[in-house]
């Protein structure tokens, strides 16, 4: 990899972003590194790696599935996934990665990442922080997972992501996706959406959902 891919990986990337060149290629072998291209369907990550490595999407969309194929999350490039399971005595992942569209992944084995923990202070700070950013969205989607009913689990997402980015809330699923990440049936989520706009709590234009003043009054 040379240095103007390693500055574009810098920019791109938080978790390198505190990483000087030197520190890089003390670190890293060009063999322990990999682009690849991939297309529509494809499973770029399963459950049980060949080896303990990170991916990081460089171009393209893909999302996280469950065993019993229910999505998890779904992410556009630049994305990085696979931190979890370096430490693992057998590199295993709770999810499988499949492609939402054609495009390109950087591979990065984790014997290098090792190194780079061990190396580079700034790395170690920023692995800590992106591993932490994961943990609080996985938290973040158990919790909103104990909510009982189906209309309690729409508030709460819409909510989240409403204080998140704003109107209108910016969901990046299509229904059934979206079902299945609530995990609720798509006949609950049409119904409750139905229920929620006759109250006027939220509006619904063009397939985007605002959550009226009189519904954020109510609840903020």
């Amino acid at each position: 990899m040379n240095p103007i891919q390693f500055i574009e990986l810098q920019k791109q990337f938080p978790l390198f972003s505190t990483t000087t060149e030197n520190e890089w290629n003390a670190s890293v072998d060009p063999s322990e590194t990999e682009v690849a291209s991939f297309v529509t369907g494809e499973i770029i990550q399963s459950f049980q790696p060949a080896q303990a490595r990170i991916g990081i999407i460089l171009k393209g969309s893909a999302a996280a599935f469950t065993n019993d194929k229910k999505i998890v999350r779904k992410f556009t490039a630049p994305h990085l996934f696979g931190l979890a399971a370096l430490f693992a005595l057998t590199p295993s992942y709770p999810t499988e990665i499949i492609a939402a569209s054609s495009g390109e992944i950087y591979w990065l084995q984790g014997k290098a990442i090792h190194r780079l923990l061990q190396n580079s202070p700034g790395f170690l700070q920023q692995y800590l922080q992106v591993t932490s950013e994961k943990l609080i969205f996985l938290n973040a989607h158990i919790n909103l997972l104990l909510h009982e009913t189906a209309r309690e689990r729409i508030e709460a997402f819409l909510i989240h992501t409403w204080k998140r980015n704003g109107n209108p809330c910016q969901i990046s699923y299509n229904r059934t996706e979206w079902a299945q990440y609530l995990g609720i049936s798509r006949a609950s989520l049409y119904r409750e959406l139905s229920a929620l706009e006759k109250k006027n709590w939220i509006e619904i234009k063009n397939k985007e959902i605002y959550l009226t003043k009189t519904y954020l009054e109510k609840r903020t």
